[in-house]
């Protein structure tokens, strides 16, 4: 991985400023407050940003962000291109101050790699070179106080190389770490006899003593408890009866301003109708219009019109009547066919009956005969038959003849008496028919007499009387209207009167203001359903001073009898703290025994395999940079301590040797580290912090003969401030791989 370009938008003092960097040797070089140190931390967070994750910042965070936050704005972002080995091309932008604004970008395709590089939230380029933001600083940063570490602690080389290999953090080693468990172990845990004084065993004591305080806090607490539930009741109750009082102190007041606006509305639209004052009774109107009506009631319920009846007149059937009597048939005091004693025709119609019958039974009785009898009876059977169908053949044609030609006068009789009962009847009808008749025409001649008398009254001339009818009747409908309007106007008057009672319009508005201005604020409270009962007011009111009475009586006896009394949630959280506090601690001891033997575990096996790649890359440039004093180089795996052997065979500790040599063979064992833990192909670069401050000439020299050899390898980038290093940079860093960056100083004021 090579770095091409930082970009600080908002970074410190660091305003919209860029850095282009080269593949080899890249020296940025300045006087204090030029910006180095921003540019350095510039460059660390373009590349690894800032975790997302939960949990409060650490320490390491909240540091950072006090120190390179803009100085100005609320913007803070820095941008890093990086060029990888395979030639692909990524920009990493970080929003510092809106971590969900970061992300990762291919140049070359413009694919969005935020996913692929995020770790807590947020893309990390240290992953492009299999490492973590976390390792990041103990690889391929080296700060000026791990020099200073190397330079006056003889076992910083040790140290460092120890950090590296097994946590990647600059201040830790799984060693010192191993030992402070095994100490933490014994000071924050302890055993369990009974004369330890360690936490564990003091523990037990305390949650036996908190278990008995909250068997007696339980007994005593019972009636607290309940004084409190009976508190917290009333004061429920209480704060709802106030709410219902305010509420329907309010509903009331908006009622009686709603109640005397609809007053004074109907008040106004009422007076609306009388500019001119009360008006009139139409007394004149009113007894003229009854009159027209009875006039006209009588008029429409006259009878209909007499229909004209077909047939003789009561005078015709008289005369018939009188004609009939004086006729010698007309004996009125003789009933129908008893004149002159029995009739003859009874007499002879008796007789035709009987042959009649007779002549039946001989045809019936000979047919039975003959079905029924031998042959001697059947013979005088069919003789039967024969004789009566003879006669009952003979009599019809015998008797006809004899009423034709002998009719008796008393038929005549009866006829003429039977015309004169049905012409008395006809005649009785036919009068009464006549004088309904004439009833019916007096009386509708009486009702169109009576209109034509109204009618003249009211001034109608018409001659015809369908004309002054019709008048009649449309100045009875205009009357109406009239009488109609009066009467509603007395009836709006009398309302207008009874709605204003004693007072005038202007008192009514004056009552309306005065009951709008008394109206409570609003409290946001829906207003109580008092109905129109005012005596709810008052038990509402009675209800809220009982639950106030009652609220401050159990206040008073909680207060006195649980001043001096231990809570027993209180008690209870005691005992349940204690006895987490006893599970934490077992579990931590077996926690920090299991850590310790992976730990151990872990070391070994790390130290292990990284031992001889460390040995081997230093030796690798052992000759070259120590001039050939140095040949071999030894890293111990059970401790990771560097040896080299000189030239005359001898094993010598490297952390015992010079200054300048430590620094070379630490920076071989930096070279190294960030050769062999980066595992996915890529070369990372080293970043150098100000690590020449304490060098004198000729180290500040070979270091940087040192750096320029190593970056024909990777990348190295170089923050200093010391004048050697540019006058070495400016003849040494002309090639086009190369690059050295003078900053200016901040100007004076």
């Amino acid at each position: 991985m090579r770095i091409l370009a930082i970009r600080a938008r908002a970074f410190g003092p660091l305003q919209g400023k860029e850095l282009q960097l080269r593949h080899g040797m890249n020296v940025i070089c300045g006087p204090n407050e030029a910006g180095k140190s921003s540019w350095h931390a510039a460059l660390y967070a373009g590349l690894c940003g800032m975790r997302r994750g939960r949990g409060a910042p650490t320490k390491e965070d909240r540091e950072f962000t006090e120190r390179h936050t803009p100085w100005s704005g609320d913007e803070w972002k820095v941008e890093i291109d990086v060029e990888l080995q395979d030639g692909r091309r990524v920009q990493i932008s970080q929003n510092l101050a809106n971590l969900a604004d970061c992300k990762a970008t291919d140049l070359q395709t413009g694919r969005d790699l935020t996913a692929e590089l995020d770790d807590e939230g947020t893309p990390d380029g240290a992953k492009l070179l299999g490492l973590s933001r976390k390792t990041l600083p103990a690889t391929i940063f080296v700060r000026q106080a791990d020099m200073l570490r190397v330079l006056k602690d003889a076992q910083g080389l040790q140290d460092y190389i120890q950090r590296a290999a097994s946590t990647g953090r600059a201040d830790e080693t799984a060693e010192r770490a191993i030992v402070r468990l095994e100490t933490f172990r014994s000071d924050s845990v302890g055993t369990t006899r009974s004369n330890s004084t360690k936490p564990l065993r003091r523990a037990l004591d305390h949650l036996a003593q908190m278990t008995e305080q909250v068997e007696d806090a339980r007994r005593l607490h019972a009636r607290y408890l309940l004084l409190v539930e009976q508190k917290n009741q009333a004061i429920a109750a209480t704060d709802t009866a106030e709410s219902h009082l305010k509420a329907a102190d309010r509903a009331l007041a908006f009622r009686k301003v709603e109640s005397l606006q609809a007053h004074l509305a109907r008040v106004d639209q009422l007076a609306e109708g009388f500019p001119e004052g009360e008006p009139e009774v139409p007394a004149v109107e009113l007894e003229r219009l009854g009159h027209v009506r009875e006039v006209l009631a009588a008029f429409n319920s006259r009878p209909a019109e007499p229909a004209l009846v077909a047939g003789a007149t009561a005078t015709d059937i008289e005369v018939e009547l009188q004609q009939l009597l004086d006729s010698r048939f007309a004996d009125t005091n003789v009933e129908p066919g008893r004149l002159g004693g029995e009739s003859p025709h009874r007499e002879f119609g008796i007789r035709k009956a009987a042959t009649l019958a007779f002549s039946t039974g001989l045809v019936v009785v000979g047919s039975l005969t003959a079905a029924l009898g031998s042959e001697e009876l059947r013979f005088v059977g069919l003789l039967g038959v024969g004789t009566g169908v003879a006669l009952l053949l003979a009599v019809p044609l015998w008797y006809g003849r004899f009423s034709h030609e002998s009719a008796p006068e008393d038929q005549v009789r009866d006829r003429t008496a039977q015309r004169r009962r049905d012409l008395e009847q006809t005649l009785a009808s036919r009068r009464a028919l006549e004088a309904s008749q004439d009833a019916d025409r007096l009386q509708r001649h009486d009702a169109e007499q009576a209109v034509r008398e109204i009618a003249a009254e009211m001034g109608v001339t018409e001659a015809r009387f369908e004309d002054a009818l019709g008048k009649l009747r449309s100045l009875m409908a205009t009357t109406e209207d009239l009488v109609t309007r009066r009467l509603k106007e007395r009836e709006n008057w009398a309302r207008l009167r009874e709605l204003l009672g004693d007072k005038t319009r202007e008192e009514l508005a004056q009552d309306l203001a005065s009951a709008q201005s008394g109206v409570p604020p609003d409290d946001g409270q829906e207003h109580a359903e008092v109905g129109d009962d005012v005596n709810r007011l008052a038990e509402l009111e009675a209800e809220y001073r009982e639950g106030c009475r009652l609220r401050d009586s159990l206040d008073g006896q909680i207060f006195h009898y649980g001043k001096d009394m231990l809570s027993v949630s209180a008690a209870e959280e005691a005992e349940a703290h204690a006895r987490k506090e006893l599970d934490r601690l077992r579990s931590l001891g077996k926690v920090v025994e299991r850590t310790l033997y992976f730990m151990t575990e872990a070391r070994d096996r790390v130290q292990r395999d990284i031992a001889p790649r460390l040995a081997s890359s230093i030796q690798s440039k052992l000759p070259t940079i120590t001039a050939g004093r140095y040949q071999e180089a030894l890293v111990d795996p059970t401790t990771l301590e560097v040896r080299v052997r000189s030239h005359d065979g001898e094993w010598r500790q490297a952390k015992l040797l010079s200054h300048g040599t430590k620094e070379q063979i630490y920076l071989l064992a930096r070279f190294a580290l960030a050769e062999h833990l980066v595992t996915i192909g890529e070369s990372a670069p080293l970043v150098f912090d100000d690590v020449t401050v304490q060098f004198d000439a000729t180290r500040t020299i070979a270091f940087l003969d040192l750096l320029r050899n190593l970056s024909e390898e990777r990348q190295i980038i170089v923050f200093s401030q010391e004048p050697e290093v540019v006058d070495w940079g400016r003849p040494n860093l002309a090639g086009e791989k190369d690059l050295l960056v003078e900053l200016e100083g901040p100007r004076e004021a």
